[in-house]
């Protein structure tokens, strides 16, 4: 696609097709990529976007989503909704359709189909790494022309050298949690300080954890969003340990959470592993410094930004840290470590990568 630029000149915009098999029916993390990367680069891309669901934004190939597979193993369920969602996508396109790049956000299951639609067109396809490391293993087999990788640790586990990688982070708009917000009214009559803890109430986020260590502590309130399938045990427990220092809200709106991360105290996390954690580079935005679990990859994205635990089973160290944090002055690290992450510089990267391969 042209288009015309400041000065007049006529430049041409790759056109890029990415694949992202949830977008439509749910919001979760790579659907929220897929959104924020057309939101923040479609003034440098011509971005067609693919999903199961069609919506204003995107194509739809009305292929059955995971939950309609009748198997018990949940990865067998999302590993067979991107291979019919990718081979229904090339089925559409295979014969007509012109793109420069083809983006996979869908797993490796469409990493097949994205390497047939290559053969046939010679499209260049790039795969964007999901998290734990046996999905970028099996997509690594079908030699996309690059590897998205979220952070460095993550690519040293991976990268053998067989195929070109970059590391590619995710990305926030900075500015917008910068900004002033009200005080929310569910923190109205609260004990401070206000711990905050949005993870989904399932067993490795470890939640359980999070309230023995605000628990041990004097003071302060936790305040818990979102729900899962330990809800009931998670309100009841918190209910029993912390009673009135204990606050449940279930899922909430944007704007809620927005006001929240600008009023609390310390954001807390003690799960066993994340593939990056959007969520830590929101809460730094906001001025937040982050409390939870070391590994290097959180390591990569927190710094100085806060208190990574060796260990969150070990509640006397949690909580202990929890304290400190809630009394230590943080000055403008969590926000500064959080613009290295903004969306400005993140674009930068992928349209040196993108127009790299278009030159190959």
């Amino acid at each position: 696609m042209l288009e015309k630029t400041e000065t007049k000149e006529w430049v041409v915009k790759v056109k890029i097709a990415i694949l992202c098999n949830g977008y439509g029916m749910i919001n979760r993390g790579a659907e929220r990529f897929t959104e924020e990367f057309y939101n923040h680069c479609h003034d440098i891309f011509d971005i067609d976007i693919y999903g199961i669901k069609e919506t204003s934004y995107s194509h739809g190939t009305n292929t059955k989503s995971r939950d309609k597979f009748r198997i018990p193993w949940r990865n067998g369920k999302a590993y067979l909704e991107s291979y019919y969602f990718g081979k229904k996508w090339y089925n559409m396109l295979y014969k007509s359709a012109t793109y420069g790049i083809v983006f996979n956000n869908s797993g490796f299951p469409c990493s097949y189909w994205c390497n047939k639609f290559r053969k046939l067109t010679s499209t260049p396809f790039v795969t964007r790494a999901r998290g734990g490391g046996k999905e970028e293993r099996l997509s690594r087999m079908f030699k996309p022309d690059c590897m998205i990788f979220l952070s460095e640790h993550h690519r040293s586990q991976i990268d053998n050298g067989n195929v070109k990688t970059t590391v590619i982070p995710n990305a926030i708009d900075v500015t917008e949690y910068l900004k002033e917000q009200k005080e929310p009214e569910l923190l109205d009559g609260l004990e401070p300080p206000y711990y905050l803890s949005t993870s989904a109430l399932v067993g490795f986020k470890r939640n359980d954890l999070i309230i023995k260590a605000v628990a041990k502590l004097d003071e302060g309130t936790l305040i818990q969003t979102s729900d899962g399938n330990l809800k009931n045990e998670t309100i009841s427990l918190g209910n029993e340990l912390l009673g009135k220092r204990f606050c449940y809200t279930g899922r909430i709106t944007r704007e809620t959470l927005m006001q929240l991360y600008k009023h609390c105290d310390v954001f807390v996390n003690a799960s066993r592993q994340e593939a990056f954690g959007v969520v830590y580079l929101e809460a730094m935005a906001a001025g937040l410094p982050i409390v939870t679990q070391y590994d290097k990859r959180r390591k990569e994205i927190i710094g100085d930004a806060g208190v990574l635990i060796a260990d969150c089973e070990n509640i006397s160290d949690f909580s202990s840290s929890l304290f400190y944090a809630s009394k230590e002055d943080w000055k403008n690290k969590p926000i500064n470590q959080a613009k290295k992450y903004d969306w400005k510089k993140i674009k930068q990267q992928y349209k040196d990568i993108f127009n790299d391969l278009q030159k190959v």
